[in-house]
């Protein structure tokens, strides 16, 4: 299914002639060559025709850090690949974790449809976390993110990214002990990254039609066991609100947000970094702030206009 050697050699080689003359070129006509070069490549050594119906012989591509598998085709399994290794970059970034990564690749399991996914999540989960679009199925042996075909790309993008981040944290911060809003609100934060603009309307829309969270109550989630809060009625509301907290607090806020261009993590990232690799943060000013100030929290989020534009 992958390329030979030699020709991904040939295309390397494509890529380079096309740089060393490029001249007056511009930097997008090269651009435009090399992607052309690339999809050509592709159509050449891949049967895009070729079928894989059972699960047992699925389309598998496999990046730098996940190896994600799904009967669709071959070319939505590798931008869904492609995509995760971007959020990879920024699980990394923002969470600076000093676990080093796994030697191998971390499965993603994209199954055929919804009823198979809830299937999955009875056989290998526990059924609360499979009620949104993707989850964590550590109950599984390859303990694989698991979600289902959705003909919304950038919807399935939003799921497969939520369960990938849960994916993160187990592997990278085992012991970090942290309360379910960490876990859930960085999933939530790096999946609206695909869809921003989508986030902030989902906001406005949750407290035009009285459906928003109270903080105290968003703070205090919880998604397994007996006293789960989340439900398949809420969990979207929930994860929109702690996404947007989150861009909020990180992004936003000038008491909490990292600057653009900082060298060092702002005071939410720290308290973040601080909370996943399991030390203490009930001293942190910001703890304070989430749960000594929560009323006063809410309020500003509530009338914090967003920019438009993602940062």
């Amino acid at each position: 299914m992958n390329p030979t050697p030699t020709r991904w050699s040939l295309l390397l080689v494509t890529i380079s002639c096309l740089s060393a003359t490029a001249g007056a070129q511009s930097h997008d006509e090269i651009a435009n060559r090399i992607a052309d070069e690339v999809r050509a490549e592709i159509l050449r050594t891949q049967n895009l025709r070729e079928s894989h119906a059972d699960w047992t012989d699925p389309w598998i591509v496999e990046t730098s850090h996940f190896r994600v598998r799904s009967l669709e085709s071959w070319l939505l399994v590798h931008d869904l690949g492609q995509g995760l290794e971007q959020m990879h970059d920024r699980f990394e970034d923002l969470l600076a974790p000093s676990t080093p990564a796994r030697p191998t690749r971390s499965p993603v399991f994209v199954l055929p449809s919804l009823a198979d996914y809830q299937q999955f999540g009875d056989d290998h989960g526990d059924a609360r976390s499979s009620i949104y679009g993707s989850f964590h199925a550590t109950g599984h042996p390859d303990q694989p993110v698991a979600t289902y075909r959705d003909a919304n790309l950038t919807r399935l993008r939003m799921f497969v990214t939520h369960g990938a981040t849960l994916q993160f944290l187990e592997q990278r911060f085992p012991n970090r002990g942290t309360p379910a809003w960490i876990d859930y609100g960085l999933a939530s934060y790096f999946q609206i990254a695909w869809a921003y603009g989508y986030g902030i309307s989902e906001l406005q829309r949750l407290q035009d039609e009285n459906q928003f969270i109270p903080l105290g109550l968003l703070l205090a989630i919880q998604v397994d066991g007996n006293s789960s809060s989340l439900t398949s009625a809420n969990a979207h509301a929930h994860f929109v609100e702690l996404g947007m907290l989150f861009w909020y607090l990180l992004h936003h806020r000038e008491d909490t947000r990292t600057e653009p261009g900082a060298s060092e993590p702002g005071p939410f990232a720290s308290y973040l970094r601080s909370a996943v690799s399991g030390r203490n943060v009930a001293q942190h000013p910001v703890h304070a702030l989430l749960f000594n100030d929560t009323a006063a929290l809410e309020s500003d989020l509530r009338s914090f206009v967003f920019p438009k534009i993602e940062r």
